[in-house]
C-alpha cells in the first residue's frame, strides 16, 4: 500500500504559500479591471444622457404631438377632398370620400355611416368634414389635448393642418401687417430746364462709375398695435383630456360556508327523525321477450323513530401523496420506493445523512458504470460553530427607568398611562387620511398608524406651513398677504406678457383665428414648425450666415446621434416567430392557412410602416428644412416616402442604411471622369 501523506502535505504547502510578486501583480489588475468597469460605466451612463437628451431635442423641433409629415400621395388625395365629399353628397354614398380616407393611410377605415355624416356638417369646408370624423371616431373634439395619439389620429389632424395652412399665414399675415399711419414722403422738386449749348462740345459730360453692391442690411416690419393680442386668458381656451381613473378593485369573494350539518355534528346537535319513511316503490320486472308481460310489485315499508344523526355525502377523491419527513431540517434521505402496506402508502428511504449546520459536500471524482457515470460521494466537511453572541444587559440597565416613568406619569384614574405626557390630539392634526385631490381618491396612510410623536406630528406640520408659503422668513400675516397678492397677480396674466416672444405673439394671434379657421383649433398648432418659422422671420428677418452655420452644424449632430441609435431603437421590426406557420399544411386547411397569413402578413406591415413614419418624421425635422428651402431635395425627400400601408415594400423596406450607402455610393463617383463605353455594375 502507498501513503500519500507527504504528497498532501507537500499540496497544502503549495496552496498556502504564494509568490509576493505574483500575489500584487494579481492585486493591481483586479484594482485596474475595477478602474476600468467604473469608467466603462460611466461612458456608458454618460452616452445614454447625451442620446435622451438628443431625442428630446428632435421630439421638440418635430412640433405638437400630433404633427405627421404627409407624403406627396397623401396631398394630393387631400387636395381633391372638396370636391369629392360635394360628388358623395350629390351620389348619397362616400365612394370618393373613402377612397380619400384610404389614400390617406386610415386603417381600419371608418363606417360608410360616419363618413355620410361627416361629409353632411363639412359640405362647405373640407376641414370641418375631418374635424367631425374625428369626434364621431373617437369622441372629443380636436380642441382637446392628450399626452399620446394613435396613429390614425395623428393623420387626421395633420390633414386638417395641412388644409389650413395656407389661410393661416395669409391671415397671420392680415393681423401683422403694419400700420398704415406713416406720413407720405413729399416729391422731390423738379430742376428748371437750362436752355442748351450752341455747340454740343461745349456741355458737361457725365461719366458713370460702378460701384459693387453692397447688401443691404435687413430692418423688419415694425409691429402694429397688438393690444387685442394682450387679452387675459381664459380657462375655455386650452382644456386637457384627463385619462379615466382605472376602475375600483372588484371586491372581495364571499367566504365560504360550511355546511350546517357539520356543524351540528361539531356541536353536537341530533335530530330526532323517522329512520325509515313510508315509501311505495314500484319494481318492473321485464320477463323474457316470449313471456311479454308486467309483473307490479309494491312495498311498504314500516315507521320507525330513532336518533339520526345527519352527515355530510362524502366525495371520493384521490388522496394526494405526501413527501416524507425525518423530523430533522438538515438531513438528506434517498427515497427507494413507495410500497402498499395494509392498505396504506408508504415511502422506504434508503439512506438518511444528517448534514452538519454549515457545510459543503466533499467531491470524489466520477466512476463510470455500464449506464453512463456517477459522482462519488465522500462525505461532508463541516465549518466550525459561530461563536455566542455577548451577553445582553438590556433587562438591567433600562428596567429600572422604565419602571419609574411608568410610575410617575401614573394618571389619576389609576389604571390609564400616557406615556408622551403632551395629552390628547385633534382629529384633524393625527395624520392618519390623506385628502382627496382631482386625481386620487381618499386614501387611508398605512404608515402612520402607530406614529403618535407629538414632535414629530409638530415638526410635520411647521414644514407643511413653510412648503405652502412664499418664504420661511415672515409671520403668518405676511405669508397670508404675499399669497393674496400672487393670486391676484395670476388672475390679471396676459397673453404676451412684458417680454414677448415669437412663440407667445403667434399662440396669441392664433387664439383669435379659432372662429375663422378650423386649423387653428389644434392643441398646440403655435408649434408647428412652418408656423414658428414664418412668425421668427417676421419678427427677426432671414438668418445670417452665423445663424446658418449653426443650424447646419446641429443638424450634422442630430443625424449622427440619430443614425447611430436607429439600429437600436428605431430600427426596422424583427419578423414574429409564429408557430402556427410552421411545418407543411395539406389541402383540408389550405384556405383557412392562406387567411391566416394573409392577416398575419398585413399587421406586420401596418407596423412596419408606422415605424419608418415615425422615423421620416424625425429625419425631416432635424434637417432644417424651413430654414433651408430646396425644392429638388424636397422632392427626393417625399418620393421616399409611403402614402399608405398598401405601398410599402415587404421584402426590401426602404431604410436609413440604404440612404446613407446610396449617397455614398453618388459621392465617390461625382469626382470621376468614367471611360467611354464603361458601364457601372448593377
Amino acid at each position: 500500500m502507498i501513503s500519500t501523506r507527504g504528497s498532501q502535505v507537500h499540496q497544502d504547502a503549495d496552496s498556502f504559500f504564494r509568490d509576493p510578486a505574483q500575489q500584487r501583480s494579481q492585486i493591481v489588475y483586479a484594482k485596474q479591471t475595477r478602474e476600468r468597469q467604473v469608467f466603462m460605466e460611466d461612458l456608458r451612463e454618460y452616452r445614454r444622457q447625451l442620446e435622451k437628451q438628443a431625442m428630446k431635442t428632435m421630439k421638440k423641433l418635430v412640433g405638437p404631438r400630433w404633427y405627421q409629415v404627409l407624403s406627396v400621395p397623401q396631398r394630393d388625395a387631400l387636395d381633391k377632398l372638396a370636391q369629392s365629399v360635394y360628388q358623395d353628397l350629390l351620389e348619397g354614398r362616400p365612394t370618393r370620400t373613402s377612397r380619400i380616407i384610404h389614400r390617406l393611410g386610415i386603417f381600419p377605415p371608418p363606417k360608410p355611416m360616419d363618413l355620410m355624416v361627416a361629409n353632411f356638417h363639412g359640405s362647405d369646408d373640407p376641414k370641418k368634414m375631418l374635424a367631425h370624423l374625428f369626434f364621431l371616431l373617437y369622441g372629443h373634439s380636436i380642441e382637446g389635448k392628450r399626452n399620446c395619439y394613435c396613429f390614425n389620429a395623428k393623420l387626421i389632424l395633420s390633414a386638417i393642418y395641412y388644409l389650413g395652412l395656407k389661410n393661416l399665414i395669409e391671415l397671420l399675415r392680415e393681423k401683422f401687417k403694419p400700420d398704415q399711419d406713416v406720413a407720405p414722403t413729399p416729391p422731390k422738386p423738379r430742376s428748371k430746364r437750362q436752355p442748351p449749348h450752341p455747340s454740343p462740345y461745349l456741355e458737361k459730360s457725365i461719366i458713370p462709375v460702378w460701384y459693387p453692391a453692397s447688401p443691404k442690411k435687413f430692418t423688419p416690419l415694425p409691429l402694429p398695435n397688438l393690444d387685442e393680442l394682450n387679452e387675459p386668458y381664459v380657462d375655455s381656451d386650452e382644456y386637457r383630456i384627463r385619462v379615466k381613473p382605472p376602475p375600483p378593485p372588484p371586491p372581495l369573494p364571499a367566504p365560504k360556508r360550511i355546511p350546517r350539518a357539520i356543524c351540528d355534528k361539531l356541536a353536537g346537535v341530533f335530530n330526532i327523525a323517522p329512520s325509515q319513511v313510508t315509501t311505495v316503490t314500484m319494481k318492473t320486472t321485464m320477463s323474457q321477450r316470449k313471456h311479454q308481460n308486467n309483473n307490479m310489485t309494491l312495498e311498504v315499508k314500516k315507521k320507525t323513530y330513532g336518533i339520526c344523526i345527519t352527515r355530510p355525502e362524502r366525495k371520493s377523491c384521490r388522496r394526494k401523496l405526501k413527501a416524507p419527513t425525518t423530523g430533522v431540517t438538515n438531513a438528506q434521505y434517498l427515497i427507494q420506493g413507495v410500497y402498499t402496506v395494509g392498505r396504506r402508502t408508504v415511502f422506504v428511504l434508503g439512506s438518511v445523512s444528517v448534514l452538519p449546520a454549515e457545510g459543503d459536500l466533499i467531491h470524489g471524482g466520477f466512476a463510470q458504470i455500464p449506464t453512463g457515470y456517477m459522482n462519488i460521494h465522500l462525505g461532508f466537511r463541516g465549518y466550525p460553530a459561530p461563536p455566542p453572541p455577548d451577553p445582553c444587559d438590556c433587562n438591567e440597565k433600562w428596567q429600572d427607568k422604565i419602571l419609574k416613568y411608568v410610575k410617575e406619569s401614573k394618571c389619576y384614574c389609576g389604571h390609564n398611562y400616557d406615556y408622551g405626557n403632551e395629552g390628547t390630539f385633534p382629529p384633524d392634526e393625527l395624520p392618519y387620511f390623506q385628502k382627496p385631490t382631482a386625481d386620487s381618491p381618499y386614501q387611508f396612510n398605512y404608515h402612520t398608524i402607530f406614529d403618535i410623536d407629538g414632535k414629530q406630528l409638530f415638526v410635520k406640520k411647521e414644514m407643511k406651513k413653510i412648503l405652502e408659503g412664499d418664504s420661511v422668513i415672515g409671520s403668518k400675516k405676511d405669508l397670508v398677504v404675499k399669497k393674496k397678492e400672487k393670486e391676484k397677480k395670476r388672475s390679471s396674466k396676459t397673453c404676451l406678457g412684458q417680454n414677448p416672444k415669437p412663440s407667445q405673439y403667434l399662440k396669441c394671434a392664433l387664439r383669435l383665428l379659432r372662429g375663422v379657421n378650423v386649423a387653428a383649433r389644434l392643441p398646440d398648432v403655435h408649434l408647428a414648425p412652418e408656423l414658428v418659422e414664418w412668425m421668427r422671420r417676421r419678427i427677426a428677418g432671414p438668418l445670417g450666415p452665423t445663424q446658418r452655420q449653426a443650424y447646419l452644424r446641429q443638424t450634422r449632430e442630430l443625424q449622427t446621434m440619430l443614425d447611430s441609435i436607429t439600429p437600436r431603437i428605431y430600427g426596422p421590426l424583427l419578423t414574429k416567430n409564429n408557430t402556427e406557420f410552421r411545418g407543411a399544411s395539406t389541402w383540408t386547411h389550405k384556405l383557412k392557412f392562406r387567411d391566416r397569413f394573409n392577416k398575419y402578413s398585413c399587421e406586420y406591415r401596418r407596423q412596419l410602416f408606422r415605424c419608418f413614419a415615425n422615423i421620416n418624421n424625425l429625419f425631416w425635422r432635424i434637417m432644417f428644412l424651413p430654414e433651408f428651402p430646396d425644392k429638388k431635395f424636397r422632392e427626393i425627400f417625399f418620393s421616399y416616402l409611403y402614402a399608405t400601408s398598401d405601398d410599402l415594400m415587404l421584402m426590401r423596406p426602404y431604410s436609413t442604411f440604404e440612404t446613407n450607402d446610396r449617397k455614398e455610393r453618388l459621392m465617390s463617383r461625382r469626382m470621376i471622369c468614367l471611360p467611354d463605353g464603361y458601364e457601372p455594375p448593377q
